[in-house]
C-alpha cells in the first residue's frame, strides 16, 4: 500500500517559511530532502527532516512533510506519532486540519488492516472487537433500587423523590433509584460528550422521570403506549423538556424470582436510559434543526451499554453483501421514518455510525459538527474522513459494504466454502425485500392452522446441538434463553408435516431489547447458516410469522425485517421433519405457535402506494423502544 504524494508547493511553502529565518544552509538540506522524495529514499528523506526537527522543533511544515514521508514508507505508527505532534504544535488551522484527516485516515486503515490480517489469517474471533461505545460502568446494587417506596406523584405527575445533579433533575419513587439513575445519566453525558462530541460542555438542565411500571408510565406520565422510554423535545427551540422510562417488568418464567413476579428491568437503566440521553445531547448540539432521523436513531442505538455493536452488523452483514440495504444516499435523506423496512432502518443506521466511529472520536465530532453547519452529507463525510467531496457518500458505501463482509467472515462463523463476494451494483438492483407476490395477502388467507403444542418439548420439539439446554415449557407457553457467555442464540427444532410452500406463526415476547426469528436446519437438524431475524425489544407481545418456499422470509407485526434464498439441494419435501427452528438471541416467551400450507401466492399489484399486501397490513412496530421521533413534541 505505497502511496507517493506531491510535495513541490509544500516544500517551497517550507522553504520560504525558512528562508523567513535567513538560514541558507538549512534551504540547502530542505533542498536535498525534496530530492530525495523525488527519488523515493524514504529513508534518507526522513533522516533529514528529523535532525531538522530536532534543531527547530516548532518548524511545523517540515513536521507535515515528515509525517507524510513516513506514510510513503508505510511506517504507520510513526506518521501517527508525527500528525499527532502537528495537532498539538501548530498554530496553522491548514496545517491542523491537514494533520487531523492524516490521523483519522490512518485510524481506519489500521482497522482494515487488523480485519483483512484476521480473515487471510483465517483467525475466527467472534464478537472479540473493540466496543468503541461501551463504558466501564460501576455495577449498581439493583435489590437497593427495586422497591416502590411511594407512589404520592406531585400535581405535575412526577414521582416523589427527587435527586439534583448538574444537568439533570431525576424523579424516582424510591429515594436510591433517583440518585442512582441522576448519577449513572452524568456519567453517560460525560463519556458521550468524549466520544461523540468532542468533549464540549453542556448548558441544560432536564427531568428525568422513572416511574414504577409500564402502567405508570402511559396512565400518569403520558408517554405512548407502545414505548419504553421516551424524550420529549421541542422544535422550535432546539431543547428536550423531559425524559421518561420505567423500571420495573413483569416476568411469567419460573426460576429463582418464581413466576409471575415483577423485578427489576435492568435494561431501562442499561440500555433505554442512554439511548434517550442521547437523543438529549443531539437535541442540544443540532439546536432545533431538522436532524436526519437516521442519524438520531443510529447514534442512540450505539449507546446502549448492554448492546453488542459488531455482532449486530454481522448479523445485518448476510442482508448487505446480497444488496439488501438502504441505497445510503437514500438512507440519508430520508424524511422521518420509512414506511416499510423500518427495522432494517434502525439496524443499518446503527451498523453505519459503527464504522464511521473506526475512524475516531474526532471523526465522528466532525461529521456531527458539518451536519450541524447545515452542510450535506458528501460535504460532511469528505470533512469527517478525508475522502473526495464529490461522490462520497457513494465512496463511503463501497467501504461501508467491504467492511460488513468482513464482519460477516469474522463474527458470525460462516461456513468456509460459502460465497459472500458478490457484484453489489446487481444485487441492489434486485433487491428481494419486496417480493413478486403478495406474501401477506397469503398468510393472512389461511384458514386451517394446524397448533403446535406449547405445553411440553417431547416429540414437538428438537435441539440443535446442545441448545435444547435453553428451552423450557411450562404455563402452557415455549420459553427460550441464549447462552449465558452471551455469543449466539438459543435454537429450538419445530417438527412439520406441511409440504411446501408452509407458514410458521407465533406470538413472542422478549424481556427486553433483543432478537427473535427462524433458522433453516438441514436433514440432520443442524444449522444451514441461513436465519432471519426480527426485533422484539419493548417487553410487549408481536407476532411473527415465518414463510418457507423458495426464500425463508420473516414478517414482525407485518412487516418484513428480512429474507434469505434457500439453497435448493435442501431437499425439504421428503428429508426433513425440523425444518425451521425458532431462534432466540434473548430471554423469549412463545405462544401460539401454528405451522400451514399455503395453497396459493396471489401476484403482488405494482407498488403504486404503501399499503399493498407486499409492505404489510397494519405495519406493526419493529423497534418499539423507540416510541416518539426524537426531538417532536407528543401529538
Amino acid at each position: 500500500m505505497c502511496r507517493t504524494f506531491s510535495f513541490r508547493l509544500l516544500v517551497f511553502g517550507g522553504a520560504l517559511l525558512f528562508l523567513g529565518r535567513s538560514d541558507a544552509a538549512l534551504a540547502t538540506e530542505y533542498a536535498n530532502a525534496v530530492a530525495a522524495i523525488d527519488a523515493q529514499d524514504w529513508d534518507r528523506a526522513i533522516a533529514i527532516l528529523s535532525e531538522e526537527l530536532e534543531v527547530h522543533p516548532g518548524h511545523t511544515a517540515a513536521r507535515v512533510l515528515l509525517g507524510k514521508t513516513y506514510e510513503s514508507a508505510e511506517r504507520w505508527e510513526d506518521a501517527e506519532s508525527v500528525w499527532d505532534d502537528v495537532v498539538r504544535i501548530t498554530r496553522n488551522d491548514e496545517e491542523r486540519n491537514l494533520a487531523r484527516r492524516a490521523l483519522i485516515l490512518l485510524r481506519r486503515q489500521a482497522a482494515e488492516r487488523e480485519d483483512i490480517a484476521a480473515v487471510e489469517r483465517g483467525i475466527i474471533e467472534g464478537a472479540a472487537f473493540k466496543e468503541s461505545f461501551k463504558y466501564e460502568l460501576e455495577e449498581i446494587d439493583w435489590d437497593s433500587v427495586e422497591e416502590v417506596e411511594s407512589t404520592d406523584w406531585d400535581d405535575q405527575g412526577r414521582p416523589p423523590f427527587h435527586y439534583a445533579s448538574k444537568h439533570f433533575d431525576t424523579y424516582a419513587t424510591n429515594e436510591k433509584l433517583a440518585e442512582v439513575v441522576g448519577k449513572r445519566c452524568e456519567v453517560y453525558l460525560e463519556f458521550m460528550s468524549n466520544v461523540l462530541f468532542g468533549g464540549r460542555a453542556w448548558g441544560f438542565r432536564v427531568p428525568v422521570l422513572v416511574y414504577p411500571t409500564h402502567d405508570e408510565y402511559v396512565s400518569v406520565g403520558g408517554a405512548p403506549a407502545s414505548s419504553a422510554g421516551v424524550t420529549f423535545g421541542n422544535r422550535l427551540h432546539g431543547r428536550t423538556s423531559k425524559v421518561m422510562i420505567y423500571h420495573l417488568t413483569e416476568i411469567k418464567e419460573e426460576g429463582e424470582r418464581g413466576r409471575g413476579e415483577t423485578v427489576m428491568y435492568k435494561y431501562a437503566i442499561d440500555g433505554i436510559l442512554p439511548h434517550e440521553l442521547t437523543h438529549v445531547m443531539i437535541n442540544e448540539f443540532f439546536g432545533g434543526q431538522d436532524t436526519p432521523q437516521w442519524l438520531h436513531e443510529a447514534v442512540a442505538e450505539r449507546m446502549a451499554q448492554m448492546r453488542k455493536h459488531y455482532l449486530e452488523a454481522a448479523r445485518l452483514a448476510r442482508a448487505v453483501v446480497a444488496g439488501e440495504h438502504f441505497r445510503l444516499r437514500d438512507l440519508f435523506e430520508q424524511e422521518g421514518y420509512p414506511s416499510s423496512r423500518i427495522t432494517l432502518f434502525y439496524h443499518q443506521s446503527a451498523a453505519v455510525v459503527t464504522y464511521l466511529f473506526e475512524a475516531g472520536p474526532e471523526a465522528m465530532y466532525t461529521f456531527l459538527s458539518a451536519l450541524a453547519e447545515q452542510k450535506n452529507h458528501d460535504q460532511a463525510l469528505s470533512e469527517a474522513l478525508g475522502i473526495p467531496e464529490e461522490g462520497a457518500v457513494e465512496t463511503f458505501e463501497k467501504e461501508w459494504v467491504e467492511w460488513m463482509k468482513r464482519r460477516y467472515v469474522m463474527d458470525l462463523k460462516p461456513d468456509p466454502g460459502e460465497k459472500v463476494e458478490v457484484d453489489l451494483a446487481e444485487a441492489i438492483e434486485a433487491s428481494t425485500f419486496d417480493p413478486p407476490v403478495n406474501e401477506v395477502g397469503a398468510f393472512e388467507a389461511i384458514s386451517d392452522w394446524r397448533t403446535v403444542p406449547t405445553d411440553s418439548l417431547s416429540k414437538h420439539y428438537c435441539g440443535v446441538g446442545a441448545t435444547l439446554d435453553d428451552w423450557g415449557a411450562h404455563g402452557g407457553s415455549v420459553h427460550g434463553r441464549p447462552p449465558e457467555d452471551g455469543f449466539g442464540g438459543a435454537y429450538l427444532g419445530i417438527r412439520m408435516y406441511e409440504k411446501l410452500p408452509l407458514a410458521v406463526r407465533c406470538t413472542v415476547r422478549s424481556e427486553g431489547d433483543g432478537w427473535a426469528g427462524f433458522a433453516l436446519l438441514d436433514s440432520s437438524r443442524n444449522e444451514t447458516g441461513i436465519e432471519v431475524l426480527g426485533r422484539v425489544s419493548d417487553g410487549s407481545t408481536h407476532e411473527l410469522v415465518a414463510l418457507l418456499g423458495d426464500e425463508l422470509a420473516i414478517y414482525v407485526d407485518g412487516v418484513c425485517t428480512g429474507r434469505y434464498p434457500r439453497p435448493q439441494q435442501n431437499r425439504l419435501d421428503a428429508a426433513i421433519d425440523f425444518p425451521l427452528a425458532l431462534v432466540a438471541y434473548s430471554p423469549l416467551e412463545i405462544t401460539k405457535l401454528e405451522v400451514a400450507h399455503i395453497d396459493k401466492f396471489d401476484i403482488a399489484e405494482p407498488d403504486e402506494d404503501e399499503d399493498n399486501g407486499n409492505r404489510g397490513r397494519g405495519r406493526g412496530r419493529s423497534n418499539s423502544r423507540g416510541g416518539r421521533r426524537p426531538g417532536r413534541p407528543p401529538n
